[in-house]
Order: structure tokens, then sequence, then C-alpha cells
């Protein structure tokens, strides 16, 4: 079972597969833009995306952060 935190990674990567967006000198992820610009068409072509991969959220258990356990997975003890 896939939690919405991981879904939610997995579509960014899907948005930055074609490369980032140099605007004046200044980089950026394509997931970013498209969150902070437009968080409704964000937020709708994730749950299409969603849809398509056929995962299904109960959307009161998730609150737009990691879990304990997908936190200490990113977790780098050396930095």
């Amino acid at each position: 079972m896939i939690s919405q935190y991981q879904a939610q990674e997995q579509f960014e990567d899907m948005l930055n597969e074609e490369g980032t967006v140099t605007i004046a000198g200044v980089t950026f992820d394509r997931a970013y833009i498209l969150r902070e610009m437009d968080p409704i068409a964000y937020d709708t072509e994730f749950a299409n995306y969603c849809d398509s991969m056929g995962y299904d959220f109960d959307e009161d258990d998730y609150d737009g952060q990691p879990t304990e356990q997908e936190e200490w997975h990113d977790f780098d003890p050396d930095c």
C-alpha cells in the first residue's frame, strides 16, 4: 500500500521528468511552479494521477505531511 505522501512524491517526479525551467537565470522544478502558481490545477492533476494509478485515499487522514517512518527514510545523519 502506498501513502498519499509517497503518491505525491511520485506525481512530482513525473512532472519533473521533462527537466527544470529557467526564468531570468533562476531554475525551478516544474512541480514547484504548478503547485505555487496554480494550486487548484495541481490538486486536480494530482487527483487525476491518483485515479490513473488506482490509488484511493481518505482525504481526512492526510494532512500533507510525511509520516514519521517516511521522514526517517529521508533522514541523513551526516547532515
